[in-house]
């Protein structure tokens, strides 16, 4: 799978409390925001959700099974919250970001691409 992430309408480095997957109020989204519509999630089902785990349970299915705990799949997995961590997180610089979740994403088997 490619996960393709436009930083004009990438929500990142805000911290974890204004960080959605989709934030209603500027349309913009975080790197599992991205992942949730390549999944074709609906829009109107990941606004104003922090969380994969806060996603419908209906939708949940469509997005990939490592975003949740193997035992509870309404909790989050480690490398679901280490991606939660790198896309909000202040302090962190554009490059540094951009590696990280690159690099948590691929091992687990998708391709970022981050364009504009």
């Amino acid at each position: 799978m490619k996960l393709v992430i436009d930083r004009n309408t990438w929500l990142r480095g805000e911290g974890c409390d204004d960080s959605f997957l989709l934030r209603p109020s500027d349309n913009k989204m975080c790197c599992l925001g991205f992942l949730s519509e390549t999944c074709q999630v609906p829009l109107e089902a990941i606004e104003s959700q922090q969380a994969p785990s806060d996603v419908p349970k209906i939708y949940r299915s469509f997005l990939p099974k490592f975003l949740f705990r193997e035992d509870d799949e309404n909790d989050l997995s480690g490398i679901c919250l280490e991606l939660m961590e790198a896309n909000d997180d202040e302090y962190f610089g554009p490059k540094e970001r951009e590696a990280q979740i690159t690099q948590l994403f691929a091992e687990n088997g998708i391709e970022v691409e981050f364009v504009n």
